[in-house]
């Protein structure tokens, strides 16, 4: 039995909330900032439906073209925050609005989503949210890094404006969610090296799939 199976029959079905607010899981990827992170959270969305989950994603809205809520199907749904301007922004800038995406995915939580079993979060300003609200709720808590704002200090790169916030965010949520998801060992070793504050080993190492219905080998 694969592991995939094994879990299809071990977990009955679970409501689960996908947050992320610096990618919109649906955008195409290719333009401009846009690179392949948030295609790790639409695959997982359609993974957990076709598994029997229950899915909501909360995003940031980022185009004045875009719904702000749209029901993609009987088990699946996505949030956009109307949260600073209806446009892509720096992360760093995101960042700063955290009280407002704190107050406004509260509010989705409270009437929408008041059953959940879990929350999937990625990068360091979905996990600071969740980490908050989570506070109150005690749901289990996934946190998908994507980046670490030290690592991203040591290599000099141009600070941002929430960077300060980033650093003492990234250690609350590190310790304090029930899993943290490294795409491979050096990563998990990065982590460890870059956070020396790590107070568990709640570390599972999944690396990103590949779809072989897109890419097989070539004969």
């Amino acid at each position: 039995m694969s592991d995939l199976e094994d879990y299809k029959i071990s977990l009955p079905p679970l409501k689960v909330a996908i947050i992320c607010f610096i990618n919109d899981p649906f955008d195409q990827p290719g333009g401009r900032r846009i690179g392949g992170g948030h295609l790790v959270l639409d695959e997982l969305g359609q993974h957990l439906v076709a598994r029997g989950d229950d899915v909501t994603y909360i995003t940031r809205l980022n185009s004045e073209q875009k719904e702000e809520f749209s029901q993609l199907g009987p088990r699946c749904r996505i949030y956009r925050l109307s949260v600073g301007p209806a446009k892509e922004l720096p992360p760093s800038e995101v960042g700063a609005m955290l009280d407002k995406l704190e107050e406004e995915t509260h509010i989705i939580f409270e009437n929408s989503c008041s059953d959940l079993n879990v929350i999937h979060s990625q990068y360091w300003i979905a996990g600071e949210v969740s980490r908050r609200i989570n506070k109150r709720l005690g749901l289990k808590h996934i946190h998908y890094m994507l980046s670490f704002g030290r690592q991203k200090a040591a290599r000099g790169e141009e600070r941002g404006i929430s960077d300060s916030l980033r650093d003492q965010s990234e250690i609350k949520v590190f310790n304090e969610v029930d899993c943290l998801i490294a795409q491979c060992p050096s990563e998990a070793n990065d982590l460890l090296s870059f956070y020396p504050e790590l107070n568990h080993n709640r570390i599972k190492i999944i690396p990103h799939g590949v779809d072989p219905y897109d890419f097989s080998p070539r004969i």
